[in-house]
């Protein structure tokens, strides 16, 4: 027996080995070598590990017995050595790699990377396995992983990523935009994509339903110290320009960014935008357990926009409603931003974190327009109208967390505090000829200011408790409160041409209102946690009252509810393997109406289509259920699927009516014939559901990476039209196939393929009913040739066919360009660029909403030549 449990103990033995890699000549340590450990018995058997900034390597928990250790590194030769793993801690000492110069000309692919795998509730990508240019920023990595889309922002399984961090801290406060240009593509080592939860459920770990999608930036240790950057500068014809450039410096912790820009674009709305911005981001260890980050940005746009649009409203009657409009408008914008963080621990027992963030802006814009109303093709309304508006904006928030650990594993305690408050103030002007066929006053005309003033606050203070029921079990009991107050006053005055002032209070359209909102929440929850997987339940019950009064002309209370709610949650995990695994995520929420969704004044800035708020509104109720099934196949690929849909109790949804005749609204106002009005009400049946699915293949002949994607997602949404409710159901099937590689050839590449289709039904008119179709092929193709010189050309061609006559189009949108790289390390590139070569480009959407669907065309910049010099920044230290 003691022979036995001898053996069995010997057998159960783990060891620690490590060791340091140096280079043979000049004894300079490496950086980012792999080293792999593998079973001398079983080869199936292999750990890896990748060096640090020291050049050292380490392995634990290692069974005892013979292994063989494998290093290979661009430019060295590889390196094996047998080790004999027979006692508790092995140093290997200094291991020298000899230099290769023969690998120095050309890479030399010696194994398949692995493109993807799912790691628990993470998707991570190995940016290796997706090579790019070496002048590539982070955009252009991202466009080449699967499942990963970079138009007007970034989707991750068809989903939205909300913010971006760099080796897990924010970066310019999270900002997508800044992140995308400013980040080489050559420092990432991994990019992951998570749900980030709140500070709070981290350190619980209960699921408290306030999770975000992010993307985090894992770069390379061979690049965490250094200085790198770009300065870039180019002239277009007519006298366009782009002028940028970024500073990083990058030393361990610290991390150091400030960028600038100035540039022309076709903006996502539509219209030309004139963006100038600049930016500071800092973060770094304050001794061994404080991390500070902060960013301050400035930014200023000026936007002009020539549109036209098209809107068909689901009529409840065989009749036809159209809206036509165009319109040309400037705005003009400015923002100061600034955000910083502060996390870390008081001791092995105490941590915190506070997040302060401020916004200080101003925007001013003009526009003119000329609309219609139509019924049968027959003008019901037409007017002609200019407006002015200008208004200053002041916010800031913060949100601050205190925890703590007791002795007793499991127990904890902490306490979260947030805090809001807005001001906004606005000054606007309309001057209106309407006309009104068969109204009463026919021809009017409008000349009127409005001056509105908003305000509000909100305190939410937040108490957690957990309470250990065994090893692997835990009681959660939290309490939340919330005191929000909001104010909204506008005064509308017409024009007194006697004494050339606007001294007229028009009654009607003049409102002061205050809402006061205080919710109480309590609840409990349990969580058990085994090795292959993991399960919370929590039930709340939560109580939110909501007063509301106009005290402009009187003092009363107009509105005083009560809303009380259960919200149950349920998140479960289940790891089938080290390769897959499933999440299961039940959330409930609700949602009260805003200050100017309660407000009763009419908004009269397009007098065809007036809006007013409604006092009698109800909170939102919603249930959200989403499945995750994450596989990484090691050989041949990886595979990603995304289940989700939500169902919406009182929905605030919209209410149009179009007048048949003149009508008088509460508080005096004409609702003219021909003029619609629109107002927010609680309606019942919402509900979405969408699938995604990605998959993810290399095909190494070619060094390429072949993925493709589909996804199915369906909207049902009630609006009342008419005072007939509706439902307008709309189906989409899209699809994605996306190949990219970078060739020994310095051949870079990408091939992407999209199509859609919809299909849209509505209830209350089958007239209304639409199928359409469109699809996008692009390919960019960017190869360094003879003696640094580079050529560029991008070609999109797209297709929408299904949308009303004027709207169906194809084109062909195609840039072109050549470049020459300049000094000893290629790191200067003089280049002529054509855009949109046959000037094809426009800005065409399509909207589908609960009352309309809608096709928008809009300015763009159109053709133009660009001679621009770019400067490269690469200096890292080991």
């Amino acid at each position: 027996m003691i022979f036995i449990l001898s053996a069995s103990s010997l057998y159960a033995q783990t060891a620690t080995l490590k060791g340091k890699i140096t280079d043979s000549e000049d004894n300079s340590e490496i950086v980012g070598a792999g080293v792999m450990l593998r079973n001398a018995k079983d080869t199936l058997q292999k750990k890896g590990a990748v060096t640090n900034l020291k050049g050292d390597f380490s392995f634990s928990e290692i069974k005892y017995g013979r292994y063989e250790i494998i290093i290979k590194y661009l430019g060295y030769k590889p390196f094996k050595m047998a080790v004999n793993v027979n006692k508790p801690a092995i140093n290997l000492g200094t291991l020298k790699l000899i230099p290769d110069s023969g690998q120095m000309g050309e890479v030399e692919i010696l194994a398949h990377i692995v493109p993807m795998k799912q790691n628990g509730d993470t998707i991570e990508y190995n940016a290796n396995a997706f090579p790019t240019d070496p002048d590539a920023e982070l955009e252009d990595l991202l466009e080449r992983l699967p499942g990963i889309t970079v138009d007007n922002g970034v989707k991750a399984q068809g989903e939205d990523i909300q913010q971006i961090f760099v080796d897990n801290r924010p970066y310019f406060g999270g900002d997508l935009d800044a992140a995308l240009k400013n980040i080489p593509a050559e420092t990432i080592d991994k990019i992951q994509v998570y749900y980030k939860p709140s500070d709070q459920a981290k350190f619980t770990g209960f699921d408290d339903g306030q999770s975000i999608k992010v993307i985090n930036i894992i770069t390379k240790l061979d690049k965490r110290n250094g200085e790198f950057g770009k300065l870039a500068g180019g002239y277009a014809t007519s006298g366009l320009h782009n002028a940028g450039g970024d500073l990083n410096l990058f030393k361990g912790n610290r991390r150091i960014t400030v960028i600038g820009s100035s540039a022309y674009n076709t903006s996502p709305q539509g219209g030309v935008s004139n963006t100038n911005m600049a930016g500071l981001n800092y973060g770094d260890s304050i001794g061994k357990k404080v991390f500070l980050s902060g960013s301050y940005a400035y930014s200023n746009t000026h936007n002009t926009v020539q549109s036209r649009l098209e809107r068909d409203y689901f009529a409840a009657s065989p009749q036809s409603e159209t809206y036509k409009e165009n319109d040309g408008s400037g705005s003009y914008g400015q923002s100061h931003r600034l955000n910083l963080r502060m996390e870390g621990r008081l001791d092995s027992m105490d941590m915190f974190s506070i997040a302060p963030a401020f916004n200080i802006g101003t925007n001013s814009s003009s526009s003119a327009t000329n609309a219609e109303n139509d019924v049968n093709g027959e003008p019901q309304s037409i007017t002609q109208n200019n407006t002015d508006n200008s208004a200053t904006l002041q916010s800031g928030n913060i949100s601050a967390l205190y925890a703590h650990r007791f002795a007793k594993r499991g127990r904890s305690l902490s306490v979260n505090i947030n805090g809001a408050l807005n001001n906004n103030n606005g000054l606007g002007h309309l001057h209106a000829n309407d006309l009104y066929p068969g109204s009463i006053d026919s021809l009017m005309d409008l000349n009127q200011q409005n001056v509105l003033s908003s305000r509000n606050y909100s305190v939410a203070p937040s108490i957690n408790y957990t309470e250990p029921l065994s090893k692997n079990s835990l009681l959660q009991f939290d309490y939340s409160y919330s005191y929000s107050y909001g104010q909204s006053d506008k005064t509308t005055s017409d024009y007194d041409s006697i004494t050339g002032m606007y001294n007229r209070i028009d009654t009607a359209l003049t409102n002061g209102f205050n809402t006061l909102t205080i919710l109480n929440r309590g609840g409990a929850a349990y969580r058990i946690t085994k090795k292959n997987y993991g399960l919370n339940l929590g039930l709340n019950y939560q109580q939110e009252s909501l007063s509301g009064k106009d005290d402009y002309f009187y003092d009363q209370v107009l509105t005083s509810k009560t809303f009380p709610a259960l919200l149950p949650s349920a998140v479960f995990n289940y790891k089938f393997s080290k390769r897959s695994n499933i999440n299961i995520n039940y959330q409930t929420s609700t949602s009260p109406p805003s200050v100017f969704q309660l407000q009763n004044i009419i908004n009269n800035r397009n007098p065809l289509l007036l809006t007013t708020g409604n006092p009698a509104l109800q909170q939102q109720y919603a249930q959200n259920i989403s499945i995750r099934y994450g596989l990484t196949v090691s050989e041949t690929g990886s595979i990603n699927f995304n289940l989700a849909g939500s169902s919406l109790m009182n929905t605030i949804g919209n209410s149009v009516v179009t007048a048949t005749r003149d009508s008088l609204l509460p508080g005096g106002y004409v609702l003219h014939k021909g003029s619609q009005l629109t107002m927010p009400v609680n309606l019942n049946g919402a509900a979405n559901a969408r699938a995604y699915v990605s998959y993810s293949i290399p095909i190494k002949k070619i060094e390429s990476n072949l993925s493709f994607n589909g996804g199915a997602a369906y909207v049902t949404a009630p609006g009342l039209v008419n005072n007939i409710e509706g439902f307008t159901n709309t189906w989409t099937y899209n699809g994605g196939l996306v190949m990219s590689g970078h060739t020994k050839q310095k051949l870079d590449y990408s091939l992407n393929y999209s199509p859609s289709y919809s299909i849209v039904r509505n209830t209350s008119t089958p007239q209304a009913d639409n199928n359409y179709y469109t699809q996008n092929m692009m390919a960019r193709i960017a190869w360094t040739t003879w003696k640094g010189f580079v050529l560029n050309t991008d070609f999109n061609y797209r297709t929408y066919s299904g949308l009303s006559t004027a709207y169906n189009q194809n084109y062909v949108l195609w840039n072109a360009g050549i470049g020459k790289k300049f000094f000893k390390k290629q790191n200067g590139q003089l280049k002529f660029y054509v855009y949109d070569i046959l000037n094809n480009q426009n800005n065409l959407s399509h909207t589908v909403t609960d009352l309309y669907v809608q096709n928008r065309q809009a300015n763009v910049l159109g053709r133009y030549y660009m001679v621009s010099f770019i400067y490269q920044l690469r200096n890292y230290h080991r």
